[in-house]
């Protein structure tokens, strides 16, 4: 089945094409100025807030994870100490 399409619809095709591509490009033009672009960009006072909140409670669990890892290796090595001890006495 053959679909022909005459030279109207090409046109017409060529048309839309070409008034959406421009209306894209104008559209596109609008969005990425400048002062548009700083001013959706910039965070509000309350995510600021939050993310830094969020920063302090990630670095409080990393030093306390740290100081907990610290204390279970000096536990090891005391209970290393105290069996060599006591082989040491055998």
């Amino acid at each position: 089945m053959k679909l022909l399409i005459g030279p109207s619809q090409v046109l017409m095709r060529l048309h839309q094409t070409f008034a959406k591509d421009s209306l894209q490009r104008e559209l596109l033009k609008e969005l990425y100025q400048a002062e548009v672009m700083n001013e959706l960009m910039r965070e509000s006072d309350h995510v600021v807030t939050r993310r830094k909140e969020c920063v302090k409670m990630v670095s409080v669990q990393l030093r306390d994870r740290q100081r907990c890892c610290a204390d279970t290796l000096l536990a090891q090595i005391a209970a290393l100490e105290t069996a060599s001890e006591l082989v040491a006495t055998v």
